[in-house]
């Protein structure tokens, strides 16, 4: 139970961060897909980024020869974090301003 406690914790923590990082840097963008950037589309990128990094989390939670190897997270989320957005960014989803 603690661990899905955990896991519940690491999506809450996860969206509402996003949710708060979505809106603030999205005044850098001037538009997603050749739309503009609403609420409903940040709400959405901060759902799928807290279900991404509440995946990621589950190994560590759950095998434990990986708790130990706690650090191994931020290597992971920065490669998939800068794939994301090199992939958005050369597909024209993201437009910056």
């Amino acid at each position: 139970m603690a661990r899905l406690t955990a896991l519940g914790f690491v999506f809450l923590f996860s969206f509402l961060f996003n949710a708060l990082w979505e809106n603030t840097h999205s005044l850098l963008y001037s538009a997603y897909q050749e739309e503009a950037i609403t609420t409903l589309i940040l709400l959405r990128a901060s759902l799928t980024d807290a279900l991404m990094l509440s995946a990621l989390a589950l190994p560590f939670l759950f095998v434990a020869r990986l708790r130990g190897h706690l650090w191994l997270v931020v290597p992971v989320a920065l490669v998939l974090a800068i794939g994301i957005e090199l992939f958005a960014l050369s597909t024209g989803r993201w437009e910056s301003t």
